[in-house]
């Protein structure tokens, strides 16, 4: 995965974890360069266990762009990328609710989707960390650690597998 030149980490802050709409998007390139971070009008509530956990309020996004008027940039920016991601099932699923509030049209989302190749750093990641659940049949999840701030988790997630890679044999990847 690191060996992908169009690789970006992927972080989306949400209005919530259940259908949740973006309210901060980040994009952060393997030289951890940001190249796409702003903040999102949601058009709807922020749970207050989401504000909890990343901070953002309404008052802070009430000036900010919605998701359609970003959209034109995201395009530029993810199109024909590989999206790494921390639970990528989660901020790839806010990217098609957003996407089908905006188009409306289940094919244009799924074209839209199909112009980028997800991957999901959580599952490694368990299996680098090693706790094996024997009540799941599965390693265990890990918390990344980072602190709910889209361009840090991005960062903490390259960080991370950057080490991932250096101490782990080719032949567990």
């Amino acid at each position: 995965m690191l060996a992908d030149a169009e690789l970006l980490a992927v972080d989306v802050e949400t209005t919530g974890l259940d259908n949740a709409y973006a309210v901060q998007i980040t994009a952060v390139d393997r030289a951890g360069t940001v190249v796409f971070n702003e903040y999102v009008q949601p058009h709807a509530a922020i749970e207050q266990a989401a504000v909890a956990v990343h901070g953002i309020t309404l008052e802070r996004v009430a000036q900010a762009p919605a998701f359609d008027e970003l959209l034109p940039r995201l395009t530029d920016v993810l199109h024909g990328r590989t999206l790494v991601s921390y639970k990528a099932d989660f901020d790839r699923g806010v990217f098609e609710r957003e996407l089908a509030r905006h188009h409306g049209d289940p094919a244009a989302v799924g074209r839209w989707l199909g112009r980028v190749r997800w991957e999901d750093a959580m599952v490694p990641y368990a299996v680098w960390r090693g706790l094996w659940s024997v009540k799941r049949g599965a390693y265990r999840n890990q918390p990344l650690g980072g602190p709910h701030d889209a361009v840090a988790d991005c960062k903490l997630l390259l960080a991370k597998l950057e080490q991932m890679a250096a101490t782990m044999p080719a032949s567990r990847w």
